[in-house]
């Protein structure tokens, strides 16, 4: 969401790898926990 309004939607899999809102907040947050491949 931004500003009120669904900005994208989607399974987490097609979020996380469309490049947006959602993607930089799931790098930010997994930064920490997950694995670089």
């Amino acid at each position: 969401m931004e500003n009120g309004r669904i900005v994208d939607e989607g399974t987490h899999e097609s979020l996380r790898d469309k490049v947006g809102i959602y993607q930089k907040l799931w790098n930010i947050q997994a930064g920490g926990f997950t694995e670089s491949v």
